[in-house]
């Protein structure tokens, strides 16, 4: 409660011992004074009050001049100062005074003047500008997010900076990001975006962080025709250059069947896009790189193929032989796609029949995220037990909110419990990979079947390997009549990808 580590810390304890000297005037001494005759109550208290007057005064100054405090937040306190409880007050509109309960430790040397300065994302005005500074330093080095600082300074709410034509708050953590670690041991860390374009901090970045050995933090800035915004990518360290391929980008970027290839020079910090030939993967993001033999070889990850069918995934390996900056496909891989949706292009109700299937849960009726009766008396006594204590929180949980049962039930229940179980067809349920999260994962015949729910309510069927012709029919037939008959709606499928 009472610290003087840093001018803020000043400010605050002398404001809260002043705050208790003047209530103690007012509220003991003068009393004494005027009822009882005591007039050294109120000398010795007013002597008190007057000097812890004066300090405040002398902190809040020299806190204003190191520019902790802006002139409008030193005026504060010094009327707060002269009203009873008025530092009390005061206080919750002075940085270092966290409104959403988050613990942040500020060095004296990172001032309110410096967020000020340096709140702001920015790009650079020419390549490899240099916008090292203290502020974004302390960030990257304490893992303070943008957030808890923006609070501790009173920064301006990044909803209406934004709404009004302004900047989002610099960030250092973000996604996409990667870490390449040199010879010399400096490690280099290269742009990715903070958040998503939900957040009114969303950003794509494109600059460098390089972090050196003996502790020092470079941060190098790029215009957005020489270093385009990039995230979700790979960075491979080759004969001591950094060789970074893929992005996701912002939507404007996207460009289908384009690989970005960029080359980054550690010694000069140079930025460069490299063009490459034959045939690519595409504008792909988000997958592995290895080097291998004097080429790059390329996984996994998702590919923009265009404005209507968005992300896919990429199921092949690709090569960039580094000597002729050539791509190959190496390893193309048998994969079937198909869209299953609303034939009038509406969006299905698969998501509102989720909520409906949770609140079948919450009612106890003993119908449960597609657990058929008879996989439920298949389950141990421990697990039927976790279920019922489950299920007996979230009944606590409905009478809290009774418009979950606002959720209409599927047209045809059977249908929506049985639609990622094919009839007719022998299949094996797998767990899902850790890093996959598909609705469900069956083994046909060998061959891994994936059902994913899409964000417009549809599902994406994936067949990784070939199955004989009418199976895979089937598997698609099945699915949209159950899809059709669950919603009260027509669906119809259309191929993705063969």
């Amino acid at each position: 409660m009472f610290e003087f580590r840093t001018p803020m810390d000043r400010v605050r304890t002398l404001g809260r011992i002043e705050g208790v000297s003047f209530i103690l005037l007012l509220g003991i001494a003068m009393p004494l004074r005027t009822y009882m005759g005591m007039d050294k109550a109120v000398t010795y208290v007013g002597w008190a009050h007057g000097i812890l007057f004066i300090a405040l005064a002398l902190v809040t100054f020299i806190a204003w001049r190191g520019e902790h405090l802006s002139f409008k937040q030193s005026c504060l306190v010094a009327i707060g100062a002269l009203l009873p409880f008025g530092p009390f007050v005061v206080e919750r509109w002075l940085p270092g005074t966290s409104r959403i309960g988050m613990p942040i430790q500020v060095p004296p040397h990172i001032t309110r003047g410096l967020f000020v300065k340096w709140r702001d994302v920015r790009r650079g005005s020419r390549p490899a500008e240099d916008l090292s500074n203290p502020y974004w330093s302390w960030l990257i080095e304490s893992e303070t997010s943008s957030y808890a600082a923006n609070d501790y300074f009173r920064g301006p709410s990044s909803y209406m900076q934004v709404c009004e034509g302004g900047e989002a708050a610099w960030s250092a953590e973000r996604l996409g990001q990667s870490e390449t670690e040199l010879a010399d041991g400096r490690i280099v860390l290269v742009a990715g975006e903070h958040e998503d374009h939900y957040d009114p901090d969303f950003f794509i970045y494109n600059d460098l962080i390089i972090r050196h050995p003996h502790g020092r933090i470079q941060i190098l800035g790029y215009p957005r025709e020489v270093f385009p915004p990039t995230d979700f990518h790979s960075t491979t360290l080759v004969d001591g250059k950094l060789v970074v391929i893929g992005n996701l980008g912002y939507s404007e970027q996207r460009q289908a069947g384009v690989t970005q290839v960029l080359v980054i020079d550690p010694e000069t910090w140079e930025v460069r896009q490299h063009e490459s030939t034959g045939e690519g993967p595409g504008w792909i993001h988000d997958h592995r790189a290895e080097l291998r033999d004097g080429a790059i070889v390329l996984s996994g990850g998702k590919v923009w193929v265009g404005e209507e069918e968005e992300l896919i995934e990429n199921f092949d390996d690709w090569q960039l032989d580094l000597g002729s900056w050539k791509w190959k496909r190496i390893a193309q891989r048998k994969v079937s796609i198909h869209i299953v949706e609303r034939e009038d292009g509406e969006e299905g109700r698969l998501f509102e029949l989720s909520m409906w299937e949770s609140d079948q849960l919450i009612g106890g009726t003993g119908f449960s995220f597609d657990i058929p009766k008879e996989q439920w008396r298949q389950m141990s006594k421990e697990e039927q037990k976790e279920m019922k204590a489950m299920r007996k929180s979230m009944r606590k949980l409905k009478d809290l909110t009774p418009e979950l049962d606002d959720h209409a039930p599927p047209a045809d229940i059977e249908a929506y419990q049985t639609r990622y179980q094919p009839g007719g067809i022998n299949y094996h349920k797998l767990e899902p990979d850790e890093d996959d999260f598909p609705s469900a994962l069956l083994q046909i015949d060998g061959v891994r079947v994936r059902y994913q729910e899409e964000t417009m309510g549809g599902v994406k069927l994936i067949i990784e390997g070939e199955l004989p012709r009418d199976t895979e029919q089937a598997l698609v037939e099945d699915l949209v009549d159950k899809l059709s008959r669950a919603d009260g709606a027509p669906y119809k499928a259309r191929r993705l990808l063969a």
